[in-house]
């Protein structure tokens, strides 16, 4: 299921994990609109850019090792080198980096759609975090 086609949809569920108390989200790549991965749509730094407002850490999980953009290679690059957003190959390099994830089964309906979304979230840790990746 594609959770995010639109910077509207990635907004939305940003402001939705945010307003619930939420820092980090987990999403597999399958998850995201191929143009996501299209830099010029700009729909990835339209959605970066709302995770840096919110203050809300972002990790992609799937196989980047096939990229031909040159200009992707370069922003996934670049992103892994910072904290906001990382582009991670499994769910075991993303906790291997650091990004402790505590599994915990939450679903929440979001306000601006009628579709019912599942994530994961630390209940250990009083920094949540939602994983879509499992």
């Amino acid at each position: 299921m594609i959770l995010i086609k639109t910077p509207d949809d990635g907004g939305q569920l940003i402001a939705d994990l945010h307003y619930h108390g939420f820092e980090l989200i987990i999403i597999k790549v399958a998850q995201l609109d191929p143009d996501f991965f299209e830099l010029e749509t700009r729909l990835a730094g339209e959605v970066l850019q709302k995770c840096s407002n919110c203050r809300m850490r972002l990790v992609i999980v799937g196989d980047f090792t096939a990229i031909e953009s040159k200009s992707l290679r370069d922003f996934i690059f670049e992103s892994n080198k910072g904290k906001l957003v990382n582009f991670v190959g499994s769910s075991e390099e993303a906790l291997s980096k650091g990004l402790t994830v505590y599994f915990a089964r939450l679903t929440f309906l979001s306000t601006s759609t009628a579709n019912s979304r599942s994530c994961s979230l630390s209940e250990a840790n009083p920094k949540r975090k939602a994983s879509f990746a499992r």
